[in-house]
């Protein structure tokens, strides 16, 4: 897996793509509901996929396999993040 991250907006559902919202939906009955890092080439990832981890830098982790996971930091004004993978 490549390592790589990305700067990202918190946004709602309807901040995504119509893409990104069928996508979604049908993977959750309630994405309307949630709120989304999104990123500028149209990735999103749903911030409730994110769990805290008492003593990380990160606010949440997402695992991504048993090696790698994806790691944000919010920022202060909760509008923006930076998201990290990492392994």
């Amino acid at each position: 897996m490549k390592y790589w991250h990305k700067r990202v907006t918190v946004g709602s559902f309807y901040n995504l793509s119509e893409e990104a919202q069928n996508e979604e939906l049908g993977y959750d009955d309630n994405a309307r509901e949630n709120r989304y890092l999104i990123a500028d080439d149209g990735q999103c990832w749903d911030i409730g996929m994110f769990e805290y981890v008492k003593g990380s830098r990160y606010h949440g982790v997402m695992i991504i396999t048993n090696t790698s996971a994806i790691g944000a930091i919010l920022s202060r004004d909760g509008e923006s993040a930076v998201i990290q993978c990492f392994g």
